[in-house]
């Protein structure tokens, strides 16, 4: 991954929406996290949001 830039970053943006949709999170809280993530990361530690291991 290291070699190739460019998918490094897709597959990162891609392994962060896997994660999130554990958390029941839509589209739009990826696309939050990846400008945002100082605000995000805290809300699914400190919020109500459980982890669904489907």
């Amino acid at each position: 991954m290291i070699f190739v830039p460019i998918a490094n970053i897709i597959f990162s943006i891609i392994a962060l929406k896997e994660f999130l949709e554990k958390f029941g999170k839509g589209i739009g809280f990826t696309i939050a996290t990846i400008f945002f993530p100082f605000i995000t990361f805290p809300m699914l530690a400190f919020g109500d949001d459980q982890f669904k291991n489907e």
